[in-house]
């Protein structure tokens, strides 16, 4: 009810005027036929800033029980409240002034009145808009009974309730003294535990039509049952022993959450007890709270994340702290992130936390070309399994959480202006799902991060690329210098005959073979390092295998043609150039080479079985080992070593060098390669 509806009945204490035929209320002679006064069954009052009344109305004079001109120009509303509320009223007034929603309140009080007799008061309280006056309207509950009648949903009570109009006459009133219908408020009243009365926005609060759908049902029909358990903790017996409000989370029988202020008080209608619920939903302010904080949070860890990865030293160190900050932030347990390989089909791992030794072991290089991983790498979807009951979880996913030891898993691509360069997996190992935010953050992360850890992916090989310029360099002026040196020294000196020269020529011929075999390498390292891509296509290997043969005219080499076909490019005549090579400066001149091949399954295996020089289990074991760190030491003995390896890598394939002939490490080596077979029709 509004103050202007209830202002017949208040009386000015400030007035100098106050005997009983005239008092002036609000610029009216007060009237006690007054219809509107007679409105308000409360004991009300306006309360100043200074915590003193300064209006009333004839209730509350006769709940104190004294007269008008005992009051003076003003009460302290604190004396007539018992000792032990007195700090919970102050707590209650400078809360409703600080109010910005100016939203009704209620809560119990006693009352001492002027004969010593205390009275529990229900009170409710709102501010005078644009003042800082409080309105207060106290209705005494001393006398409240429990409502002893014993009825059932069919007897018809409720529907006699209404036809009496308990509810719905003109003298109806909330304990508040305002009337129910102009509340904007859900109101709901329950005697013995079932709905008597109900307003419309409590119908549109429970998504119902019509009123009667509430009337005669439990209000905790209407409620989920994790609300339900909040409620029924507030009663004693089935009855409300003291008046509540407070702000709480509202689950509804549909599963739906909203955030209410909720006040709850017992009240008395014709002689029955009942029980009073006030909802105001505030889910939308809370929600914007939230949402405030969410981004708020976001922000903090997203500019923690980014400022730890600027200061990072290496590609490596960004990772770390990229996962680490990530998990430690969010809640999560384990970590991967894989980066993409330099021909676009494979991503390696980068950075683990927590990921069990073997699962990295079995998955550093995957292939993101075939599903799931092509959704992730590719359509640069994120991807989020949760362990719920509803869910439909994918074998590949079952396998991936069963080898990580965790129950849900997350993962996103990393970008970089639309380019997807790597990818980001996070794991729980307790926790079957991802909240909202968890979800919201870690897609803003995936975002954020891509450019800095592609300028670090582009330093990386920049400063490779140089390392391995210089390097080249220095083996090119080394190896020609060698040259030059073995040249002069070979026809130089006294007495040079064509039987001198004949001699030397097996050693010149020897040294020229090396440092043509150096300067393929060096091209083949030049255009990797430019930038050179070469789409992977059908490749002879007949054909391949013919012209690294051709290069070594005096090295004994067998071979039969098998007319496979791998995916490769102009490339892979280098990597059996380069074994035989390595071969002949191994075993000198007296090696003897048989090439061979066969198909299983999808690849080509292609067998160079080397007699002639050995190589111990330790030697074989790191053959390519020191290639697979970064920056790796090159030179003139090695660099053929690193350019098979760097080929069969550019192809998606593997070499092993293992004995010719096995567990005996003492009869010669065998290579044995393997690459991806491509059918001719």
């Amino acid at each position: 009810m509004g103050l202007s509806e209830i202002s017949g009945g208040i009386m000015d204490l400030n007035k100098k005027d106050k005997s009983e035929d005239s008092k002036l209320i609000f610029n009216r002679e007060y009237n006690s036929s007054n219809p509107v006064y007679d409105l308000s069954v409360g004991a009300n009052v306006v309360i100043d800033e200074k915590g003193k009344i300064i209006i009333a109305n004839e209730n509350f004079f006769s709940a104190i029980k004294k007269p008008y001109n005992c009051l003076g120009a003003g009460l302290p509303a604190k004396d007539l409240f018992s000792e032990n509320d007195r700090e919970r009223l102050s707590f209650f007034y400078h809360e409703r002034i600080k109010d910005p929603y100016n939203s009704p309140k209620t809560s119990v009080f006693e009352i001492t009145d002027s004969c010593g007799d205390k009275h529990d008061t229900t009170i409710t309280a709102v501010r005078i808009p644009g003042t800082k006056r409080i309105f207060l309207s106290g209705i005494d509950r001393t006398n409240f009974k429990q409502n002893e009648y014993s009825y059932s949903p069919e007897s018809g009570f409720f529907s006699d309730i209404i036809t009496e109009s308990l509810f719905y006459g003109e003298g109806f009133l909330l304990s508040d003294g305002s009337i129910p219908g102009q509340r904007k408020e859900s109101i709901i009243i329950t005697i013995g535990g079932r709905v008597a009365y109900a307003n419309k926005p409590a119908c549109r609060l429970f998504n119902l039509q019509e009123i009667g759908e509430l009337i005669g049902t439990r209000f905790f029909d209407h409620v989920h049952k994790k609300s339900e358990k909040k409620f029924e903790e507030l009663l004693i017996n089935g009855e409300l022993r003291k008046s509540v409000f407070f702000e709480t989370e509202l689950y509804l029988k549909n599963g739906k959450k909203l955030f209410v202020d909720l006040s709850v008080y017992p009240v008395s209608i014709k002689g029955l007890s009942g029980i009073q619920y006030v909802i105001s939903d505030i889910s939308e302010k809370k929600f914007r709270e939230i949402e405030a904080l969410s981004e708020k949070r976001q922000l903090e860890i997203i500019n923690a994340i980014l400022s730890n990865m600027i200061s990072s030293f290496s590609l490596g160190d960004m990772l770390t702290n990229l996962l680490d900050l990530t998990l430690n932030e969010l809640n999560f347990d384990l970590g991967i992130i894989y980066l993409k390989c330099e021909d676009g089909m494979k991503a390696e791992i980068s950075s683990v936390s927590g990921i069990p030794m073997h699962f990295v072991e079995k998955n550093k290089t995957i292939d993101i070309r075939s599903w799931p991983n092509n959704l992730i790498f590719y359509a640069g979807q994120p991807k989020f399994v949760e362990n719920l009951p509803e869910s439909h979880i994918s074998h590949p996913d079952i396998i991936f959480l069963e080898d990580i030891g965790a129950i849900s898993y997350a993962a996103l691509p990393l970008e970089s202006d639309g380019t997807i360069i790597g990818a980001i997996y996070v794991a729980k190992e307790f926790e079957g799902s991802f909240t909202s935010f968890e979800k919201n953050t870690l897609q803003l992360i995936s975002k954020e991060v891509g450019s800095l850890i592609l300028h670090g992916l582009l330093q990386e090989r920049l400063e490779k690329e140089c390392s391995e310029e210089k390097q080249c360099l220095r083996i090119i002026l080394d190896d020609i210098s060698e040259l030059n040196e073995e040249i002069f020294n070979s026809i130089s000196g006294t007495g040079i005959s064509a039987t001198f020269v004949s001699d030397n020529r097996g050693v010149l011929c020897d040294k020229i073979i090396h440092t043509r075999e150096i300067i393929h390498n060096l091209q083949v390292i030049d255009e990797k390092n430019s930038g050179y891509q070469n789409d992977l296509k059908p490749v002879c290997v007949d054909t391949s295998v013919h012209s690294s043969i051709f290069r070594y005219p005096n090295v004994e080499i067998k071979y039969e043609n098998c007319g496979y076909f791998v995916y490769a490019d102009d490339y892979l005549q280098e990597i059996f150039s380069n074994i035989i090579g390595y071969s002949l400066r191994k075993g000198g001149r007296n090696i003897r080479i048989a090439i061979s091949s066969e198909v299983c399954e999808d690849m080509v295996k292609i067998y160079l079985d080397v007699i002639g020089f050995n190589l111990l289990n330790e030697e074989k074991t790191l053959f390519f080992g020191d290639f697979e760190e970064d920056n790796p030491e090159l030179n003139s003995d090695n660099i053929s070593q690193y350019v098979v390896f760097l080929l069969v890598n550019r192809y998606g394939g593997e070499i092993n060098v293992l004995d010719r002939i096995s567990a005996d490490s003492f009869d010669g080596i065998l290579f044995e390669i393997k690459l991806h077979s491509c059918r001719i029709n």
